[in-house]
Formats: C-alpha cells, structure tokens, sequence
C-alpha cells in the first residue's frame, strides 16, 4: 500500500506521531503506521471505518497494545511485518479480529505453531505471508490446514517445514496460491502428498529445492489445476520435467531461473506446444 495524504486519496493516509493520527478523517479507511507503539494504536483502533492497517516495521507494538484492536468488525487487511515487539499471545488478539481475510506476518520469527493455532478463530482468512519466519514447521502448517478459506500462503526460507508439513497442508482444500520455502528439506514425495489434496492449486513457486526432481512436476501435471508456476535454482529439474507441464491444460506462465538441467530448447518447445503462454527463461 502506497497511501497518499492528498485530496486524491483522502481516506488513506500515513501516521507516525499522535499529532498526525488526530488529524486524521474519521472515515479513513486505510492507515499505514510507522515507528509508532501501542498508545498510537490504540487511537488509530477508534477510527471506526479502518479497513486496511500496515504496521510494519512497528517494534514498539506490544501483545497488550495489539488488544485495542479486540473487537474490531471491519479491519480485513492487517500487517504486522517485522514487529519485532510481539508473541504468539499477540496471535490470540488476531484470531478474534471478525472478518480478518489479509495477514502478514513476515519477519516475525517469534511466530510459532502456538500462535498460529489462534488463527482458528479467523475463519474468514484468505491471504498470510509468513516469510522468514524461521519457526514455522511442520506442526505450524497442520494448523493453517485448518483455516476454511486460506487461499494464498507464503513461507519463503521457513526451512523446518519438511514433506510431512505437505502432507498435513494438503488439508487446505481452499488453498490457490503457494510460495513454498528455499533450501528446506522438500522431496518428491513432499509435492505429491500436497498436490493430491489441495484440488484448487493454482500458483506454486520452487526456489532452492535440490531434493526435487522431473518427479515434482510429473505430479503437477496430473493434479492439473496449475496456472502459473516458478522453478528458480532447481539443479535436479531437467527437460524432462518441463515437458510435462504441457499436459497442464490452463497453464498460462512458467518461469525458469537458474535450473541447469533445463535447456532453452525445452523452454522453447513449452511455449510452442501451449498457445498464449508466457515462458520466461533465465540460465545465467
């Protein structure tokens, strides 16, 4: 969000003060926050038509500044990336936020399973991002497999998650857009058990999985339901694997970054065989 104090965009603003916040217009809907603590959220969370809150980077947040938002029935959009200053007891304050469908979480890495059991109390949650949180394991994604109607999930470098968390997050029957994590312990066997159960995956990025092979996508194929899918520093991705995905009939755009067994030739007969689609392709 790029709020914009104008008369262009008079119900988005930027505070970072209490003089600013006191300015603010009553129907403001979206706010962004910055190097505020909990007595300015606590006025912020009396503006009663706030849609859309970005905190990040607020350290000064606590888990008993979070509960001035207890309560609250139209916030939909909340960002809590990089504040530092909460636990997962902040989570159970969230987890009673009515109607909550955005959450970002990134760079939190006190986020724990614990924390994010509090979310069953969020059954409106479409959207988290839980970029490096480094806590988030299998036992976490057993938990986001419970959220009714979780459709996008980003886990980039949450390194515990193992091919048993993929099978637990095949619950997430919902589920459309997935960022899985680099260099984490993910196999084969990892992709099939999540693709047999998440009927609606639509989007998957694959970053820095060297236990992968042409396997993973012969097992994207058969779910066919992918629209879109990232292969970047795959070294066991190979020709083989890209030739499958012509048998993914919605298939509208792949990009290819770093994966040394995959020629421009297999990039170059992908695209051939699927009419419209958008191939990237990157070796260096």
């Amino acid at each position: 969000m790029e709020p914009d104090r104008g008369p262009s965009n008079p119900r988005s603003a930027v505070v970072l003060n209490m003089r600013d916040i006191g300015a603010l217009r009553r129907d403001v809907r979206a706010v962004k926050a910055s190097m505020i603590g909990d007595r300015e959220l606590a006025a912020i969370a009396t503006l009663p038509d706030v849609e859309t809150l970005e905190l990040e980077g607020c350290e000064s947040i606590t888990d008993s500044g979070l509960q001035s938002l207890r309560g609250n029935t139209k916030l939909r959009s909340l960002g809590l990336a990089g504040c530092s200053g909460l636990s997962d007891a902040g989570l159970e304050t969230v987890g009673a936020i009515v109607g909550l469908e955005s959450l970002d979480l990134s760079m939190c890495s006190w986020v724990s399973s614990r924390g994010l059991a509090a979310l069953d109390g969020s059954p409106t949650l479409r959207n988290l991002n839980l970029n490096w949180c480094y806590s988030v394991d299998d036992e976490a994604l057993a938990q986001l497999a419970r959220l009714p109607r979780l459709e996008a999930l980003s886990l980039w470098s949450c390194e515990e998650v193992t091919d048993a968390g993929l099978g637990l997050l095949a619950g997430a029957t919902s589920l459309r857009r997935l960022d899985l994590p680099e260099f984490a312990e993910i196999t084969d066997a990892g992709i099939a058990a999540l693709t047999g159960g998440t009927a609606v995956l639509e989007s998957l990025r694959l970053a820095n999985l060297e236990r992968i092979t042409d396997q993973t996508l012969s097992s994207l194929a058969r779910a066919g339901t992918l629209t879109h899918l990232s292969l970047s520093h795959c070294p066991n991705i190979g020709d083989e694997g890209i030739a499958e995905l012509e048998k993914l009939p919605n298939l509208e755009a792949v990009r290819i970054s770093n994966c040394p067994k995959v020629s421009p030739g297999a990039a170059a007969k992908l695209r051939a065989a699927k009419a419209g689609i958008d191939v990237q392709f990157n070796d260096s």
